[in-house]
């Protein structure tokens, strides 16, 4: 806001009359308190003085604590005086209060660069100057305080998808919404309908399979569990194959055709270094096209590396993770052995509402990836909760807690 230029008044204002010397109580006609992102603050001065009073020195600390609070706040200040004296001399008068209220603010810590003063001398009188007493009102500095504007917050309903199962790993269906609670944004959120949706409703699935040279003992046993997964999956689920080592082959693209998963599977050759962070985000990028629920399986018996002691991938953790929870993608991560990054494959999981699980061998894999399908293509939950806006668009880990069993969420 450049200086002298007036902020114009689009509403409401918190209006305070300051008393100075001699005593002016403000009539009726005063501004609005309050309109809009505009707040009114008004401070009065002696005949002929730019000297703040104590009670002006009080709204100026007031405004001063505004500003402070809202560091994208700005303030103008426009001086006015009576129309005793000539107009030359009560223009000059009338811009020095609104310097006197400037420079007490920058006193206070604001920053020059926020404050803008303008003077009208006795030209817009807000009070009847043919009353000696009214016209100590237009004595005056006027104070503009410019908020930022403040976007509405709407309320929304999400819905989160989540399976239940029993420490033997089989879902439990068709319980009722008390069972249920969800924490979304950090707040506790009311649940309009809970839905078990069972066989109904398709997933679009990622499988992201780790071919580097370290598979290669344990390939055949990856070859088997992913071909289970595609076996369990839903005659309208798709899934697209992801194959990652020192490339990343993302296949002919999402099917429903199971014997052509399973061909691409049997495709995979071992060999090369691992881009895991590389393919979190390509399988989330693969994702952003189709309905939700979104699931990524992310399998790994490494870390993200090159073998010469640099990272494998050409995107960080933050850039891959950062993409999977804005496209709404829920990662299930599986790493196998003793070489891999427990703590990055836990954080991945937890991220995204997936689910971290640990294969100590390769003859593991099939376990883990029957209970995955099982569960989560055929025993879901559709939970349809309301949060608000901003929530929403920053997205989060949506938290569904239930006295039966263990949880798996994704949205």
């Amino acid at each position: 806001m450049k200086r002298g230029q007036g902020l114009g008044l689009a509403g409401l204002v918190l209006f305070l009359t300051v008393l100075a010397t001699p005593v002016f109580a403000a009539p009726a006609s005063a501004p609005a308190k309050e309109k809009g992102n505009i707040l009114y603050r008004e401070i009065h001065f002696a005949l002929n003085k730019a000297d703040l009073s104590a009670e002006a020195r009080t709204v100026l600390d007031e405004v001063a604590g505004i500003l402070a609070k809202n560091p994208k706040a700005d303030v103008n200040i426009i001086g006015a005086t009576c129309d005793i004296g000539p107009a030359a001399y009560n223009k000059s008068l009338s811009l020095k209060r609104a310097e006197a209220a400037k420079q007490y603010l920058i006193r206070k810590g604001i920053s020059a660069d926020r404050i803008a003063t303008a003077a009208v001398g006795e030209e817009k009188p807000r009070y009847d100057n043919s009353d000696p007493e009214k016209k100590k009102g237009n004595r005056r500095a006027e104070i503009f305080i410019r908020l930022p504007e403040k976007k509405e917050n709407k309320e929304i309903i999400l819905s989160s998808y989540v399976t239940v199962v029993n420490d033997d790993g089989e879902v439990i269906p068709n319980l009722p919404a008390s069972n249920f609670s969800v924490v979304h944004g950090g707040k506790k959120r009311e649940i309009v309908k809970v839905v078990f949706e069972g066989d109904n409703a398709p997933v679009s699935t990622v499988l992201a399979l780790d071919k580097s040279t370290t598979m290669g003992p344990a390939m055949n046993e990856l070859k088997k569990a992913a071909k289970l997964f595609i076996d369990n999956k839903k005659p309208n689920d798709e899934i697209q194959i992801v194959a990652f080592s020192s490339d990343i082959l993302a296949g002919s693209g999402f099917t429903t055709d199971a014997e052509a998963l399973k061909a691409a599977v049997d495709q995979l050759k071992p060999g090369g270094y691992t881009r895991l962070y590389d393919a979190l985000k390509t399988g989330a990028a693969l994702l952003a096209a189709k309905e939700p629920p979104r699931l990524l399986v992310l399998m790994t018996d490494g870390k993200d590396e090159s073998g010469l002691d640099k990272p494998g991938s050409k995107a960080t953790l933050d850039e891959a993770l950062g993409l999977a929870r804005k496209n709404h993608v829920t990662v299930i991560t599986i790493g196998l052995g003793k070489d891999i990054d427990f703590e990055v494959l836990d954080t991945i999981a937890i991220a995204t509402d997936g689910n971290f699980f640990y294969a100590p061998t390769p003859e593991k894999l099939s376990e883990i990836y029957g209970n995955i399908s099982r569960g989560i293509l055929h025993g879901r939950y559709r939970i349809d909760f309301k949060t608000d806006e901003e929530s929403a668009k920053k997205g989060g880990i949506v938290a569904v807690k239930t006295a039966q069993g263990t949880i798996v969420g994704y949205k």
